[in-house]
């Protein structure tokens, strides 16, 4: 039996090689039925500490290098690396993160699902509804990306995006998304917190929602 292709999204000022640490032990149990693939966010994060008052971030390729393991990317082009960019609702992707995806899904595609924590997160629910084919704006994917539905997602920690870029449009449209969605949820976590968690899975048809004992900073479970 072929195994499930899963893309794993990491979080704000993370990386591929923190990613799969952090989630091999959810995966443990499964791991010879799925194959998972990590991806660096397109920009470096730089440290909070930096003196620099300029914009604080350099372009990055996107791929897992061993050799680069303590380094942090974003999705986003953050301006420094603020562990309350969730909060202050800096959640919408930018053209350079949508190139990064295209040639994932068409170079390393397709993909079952899709497993995305934090900031990952909100950019695999986002994905999981353009890839369905319900999307309301025009699709950053481009009309040369051709991939299927996805048949699941899971999402951790992570909450609407709520930006004016449009994408918010797309989780208040009177039909819920389509896509078979996880929600795995940590009871303390303050960065994000439960009632915005909730709301995104709200915007699912039939979401499954976990909640586990975590936080108060904002993680994800390791069991």
């Amino acid at each position: 039996m072929p195994k499930l292709k899963i893309l794993c999204l990491h979080g704000l000022a993370e990386n591929a090689i923190y990613m799969r640490k952090k989630t091999e032990f959810m995966m443990r149990s499964v791991e010879d039925m799925v194959d998972l693939v990590y991806i660096n966010g397109p920009y470096l994060v730089l440290p909070a500490e930096h003196n620099s008052t300029d914009v604080q971030y350099k372009h990055g390729d996107g791929i897992e290098d061993n050799s680069i393991a303590s380094l942090s990317y974003s999705y986003w082009n953050p301006r420094r690396y603020d562990p309350m960019v969730l909060a202050n609702k800096s959640v919408d992707p930018n053209q350079k993160t949508w190139d990064l995806l295209r040639k994932v899904l068409i170079e390393q595609g397709p993909f079952d699902g899709i497993l995305g924590f934090s900031q990952g997160g909100a950019l695999a629910a986002i994905l999981s509804i353009l890839l369905a084919g319900q999307d309301v704006i025009p699709n950053p994917l481009g009309p040369d990306t051709v991939h299927p539905p996805l048949r699941f997602t899971i999402i951790i920690g992570s909450m609407m995006p709520m930006t004016k870029s449009g994408f918010a449009g797309l989780f208040m449209q009177p039909t819920k998304a389509e896509t078979p969605s996880m929600h795995i949820m940590g009871e303390l976590d303050t960065i994000v917190g439960m009632k915005a968690m909730e709301h995104l899975a709200s915007r699912f048809k039939n979401p499954v929602l976990i909640r586990h004992p975590g936080g108060p900073i904002h993680i994800s479970p390791t069991t």
